[in-house]
């Protein structure tokens, strides 16, 4: 092993020298300065790692390959030359280098590798050189300073990998080239200053999570080419106002457009064959969907978006009010489909045998809602936060009432089950801190934790089955005010009497 000359903060690698491994670096926490000969033709795997106070160096003019993690976490190193020689960075070869601001790249460089430059938070801009093919995974995950990255419309790059650019928060603009055919997942998720980018003409999808949380994009062209927008493709773009979906699109798939607050309008084309459940869910804003006459598989009604065949209610636009009847052909009603809705009234079909999760959560002017006896489950959340519901007829051919169906209906008041009701499940009626009376069933079997919990003025509760199950804490143990009706010697005293709660034992009378 060549000798190295070193006065701790200076290191110099004798003339000779080909190959730089780390055992060749000593005092590896007090150099500063490393002078390296030109005859140095690689960097070794961690060779410089954790050199914290190395502030310059000068690249030998004939070095071919920096190895994995070369210089991660020298966390001083401000500025670097890539010599035109170099052909090859691996993974994370400046991982952590926190205060480097500027770096030259080799024209030679046929690929920046995963993680080469992730968290070099004070990186400003990058050129990418025309030879680059591949920008890889997470290559530039976390460069909170980074505001240009320069490539070529000439370029040959054809790959930009999974989280290359995510949480880059100071990039406001990116121009990609026609040569790319594919952005893998969450490519630029989290970009939160992005306000513009170009995408190439030959693109074929959106992937998933690709601009997830770019909060500051209002606009963006999607090229023809796209056929598929995948889930959380534009999550929580909170400023995006307005997008066209290609006619070539096939797929908008889960979460594709969820918590785009600022959307006001959709327009689905005529090749459109799969919508997944949430694509538009929480976009506050939205007035209508539109969907093409031509689409056979889809079809909007006053903006509505249903199946063609209306059998299934997919979406109804938050902005609508008033009141609302659905068409008696629909029998599914999709997950999230009014959540946020400011409708007053809506009369469900009684034809319709299910809802899903969450349907109607958030509707807060809805005051009642009657379930048909059509109805044969409810999701979870169905009515959470629907907080001037004050009355709710429940179907006679429901078998449990889902964890946090009712939760926050802070204005119910009584519930009154139907004979079918056998199960209510964690947090159902969770905080409806105005429900005061709860009459169940004869068939009412067990009771879950938390199942009323904080419900802080309830005082009558009636449970004629004798044998039901009542899990601890099934109502709050904070509150004081509650009397437990049932039979005699039942689990439903032995459950009051384990939880300090009266008891009385119930009668018909006591109903009435």
């Amino acid at each position: 092993m060549p000798e190295q000359i070193t006065n701790l903060k200076t290191l110099i690698i004798p003339d000779g020298t080909k190959i730089i491994t780390e055992d060749m670096i000593p005092n590896r926490t007090t150099i500063e300065t490393v002078i390296m000969p030109d005859s140095v033709i690689e960097i070794k795997t961690c060779a410089f790692y954790g050199c914290i106070n190395l502030r310059e160096i000068k690249l030998s003019k004939n070095l071919k390959i920096i190895h994995t993690c070369a210089f991660e976490r020298c966390s001083s190193l401000k500025y670097i030359d890539i010599p035109d020689s170099v052909v090859e960075i691996e993974r994370g070869a400046f991982y952590r280098c926190e205060n480097l601001e500027n770096i030259s790249l080799s024209k030679n460089l046929l690929a920046i590798k995963e993680s080469v430059f992730e968290s070099c938070h004070k990186l400003k801009s990058i050129c990418i050189s025309d030879n680059i093919s591949e920008i890889k995974e997470r290559a530039f995950y976390g460069c909170d300073s980074l505001t240009d990255v320069l490539i070529s419309l000439f370029s040959s790059i054809m790959y930009i990998g999974d989280s290359a650019f995510c949480k880059c928060r100071s990039l406001q603009t990116i121009t990609i080239p026609d040569s790319v055919k594919q952005i893998d997942i969450c490519a630029f998720a989290e970009c939160s200053a992005l306000q513009h980018i170009r995408l190439p003409q030959q693109l074929t999808e959106i992937s998933k999570g690709t601009f997830y949380k770019c909060t500051s994009l209002s606009k963006i062209q999607l090229p023809a080419s796209i056929t598929s927008i995948d889930g959380s493709a534009f999550e929580a773009c909170k400023n995006l106002k307005s997008i066209n979906i290609p006619d070539g699109v096939r797929r908008i798939n889960r979460y594709a457009f969820a918590d785009c607050e600022s959307l006001e309008n959709i327009i689905i084309p005529a090749n459109v064959s799969k919508i997944e459940k949430y694509a538009f869910n929480n976009c506050l804003n939205l007035d209508n969907i539109y969907v093409s006459p031509d689409n056979d598989y889809y079809l909007s009604e006053n903006g509505i978006l249903f199946d063609k065949q209306k059998t299934e209610l997919i979406h109804c636009p938050a902005t609508k009010t008033g009141m609302y009847t659905m068409p008696k052909t629909v029998n599914v009603v999709y997950p999230e489909a009014f959540a946020h809705s400011k409708l007053s009234s809506i009369t469900i079909s009684d034809n319709v045998y299910a809802i899903g999760s969450r349907a109607f959560a958030n509707c807060t002017n809805l005051k009642e809602i009657i379930l048909p006896d059509s109805i044969l489950t409810i999701g979870s959340c169905a009515f959470e936060n629907c907080t001037n519901l004050e009355h709710v007829k429940l179907s006679a051919k429901m078998k449990d009432i889902r964890n946090r169906t009712f939760s926050g209906c802070t204005s119910l008041q009584e519930i009154t089950f139907s004979a079918s009701i056998e199960f209510v499940d964690v947090c159902a009626f969770a905080e409806c801190t105005s429900l005061k009376t709860v009459i169940m069933s004869d068939n009412t079997e067990a009771l879950a934790t938390f199942a009323f919990n904080k419900c802080t003025n309830l005082d009558k509760v009636i449970i004629p089955n004798k044998y039901t199950q009542i899990d601890n804490f099934a109502f709050d143990p904070d509150y004081r005010g509650l009397t437990i009706y049932g039979a005699k010697n039942s689990n439903v005293e032995k459950y009051a009497l384990r939880e300090n709660i009266r008891f009385v034992e119930y009668q018909e009378e006591t109903n009435k």
